[in-house]
C-alpha cells in the first residue's frame, strides 16, 4: 500500500474511533450507570491495532511519533478503562497522548500506559490500578486525588506539578 494511502487509511481509522466514542458520550453511555466499557475498549484496541505503533518508545529516545493516537483536549471525565483479561495482558495503551484532556474521576486498570503523555490535563482522583506509567509524562498536569495504586512509575516525568494530595507510595518516589 502507498504510505500517502496507507496514512489516509489510518486517519479514517482514528476518525472513526473519535466519532464512536464521541456518539457514547453524547448519548450519556459513558457514566457508572450505563456499561459501554466492552464497546469503547474494543474499538480503541480496533484502531490499536490497524494504527499500529512500529515507532512508539516507552524510552527517553527522541523520536518523530508520526502514527500514535492522540486524545488531546477532550473532555474524558468519568472514564473507566480496563483489561478484559486483567494482569494476564495489560490494555495496551502505549505512547497515547492525553494532552490538555479533561479526565477527573478517571480510572486505569491493568493498563500499560507506558510513554503515555498528560502534559497540561486534569487529572484530578483518577485511579491508577496495577498499571504500567515507566516513562510517562506529567508536565504541568493536575493530579488532586490521584491514586497511583500499585502502579509502575519508573522514569515518569513530574514536571511543574503538584502531587502534594496524589496517592503515591515512598517506593514509587524512587
Amino acid at each position: 500500500m502507498a504510505p500517502a494511502t496507507e496514512l489516509q487509511q489510518q486517519q479514517q481509522i482514528y476518525n472513526d474511533f473519535i466519532d464512536n466514542i464521541y456518539t457514547l458520550h453524547r448519548d450519556s453511555e459513558l457514566n457508572e450507570t450505563s456499561k459501554p466499557w466492552a464497546f469503547a475498549n474494543a474499538r480503541y484496541r480496533a484502531a490499536h491495532r490497524l494504527i499500529g505503533r512500529q515507532q512508539c518508545t516507552t524510552g527517553w529516545e527522541v523520536k518523530q511519533l508520526v502514527d500514535i493516537v492522540q486524545l488531546n483536549e477532550l473532555n474524558l471525565d468519568n472514564i473507566h478503562l480496563t483489561s478484559q483479561t486483567g494482569s494476564l495482558n495489560l490494555l495496551n495503551m502505549k505512547c497515547v497522548w492525553f494532552d490538555q484532556v479533561s479526565m477527573i474521576n478517571a480510572s486505569f486498570n491493568f493498563a500499560n500506559l507506558s510513554g503515555a503523555s498528560s502534559d497540561g490535563s486534569r487529572l484530578n482522583s483518577v485511579k491508577f490500578k496495577d498499571s504500567s506509567l515507566t516513562c510517562a509524562s506529567f508536565n504541568g498536569t493536575e493530579l488532586q486525588g490521584t491514586d497511583f495504586g500499585d502502579s509502575n512509575l519508573q522514569d515518569a516525568q513530574f514536571i511543574n506539578v503538584n502531587a502534594s494530595t496524589a496517592k503515591i507510595t515512598s517506593d514509587q518516589i524512587q
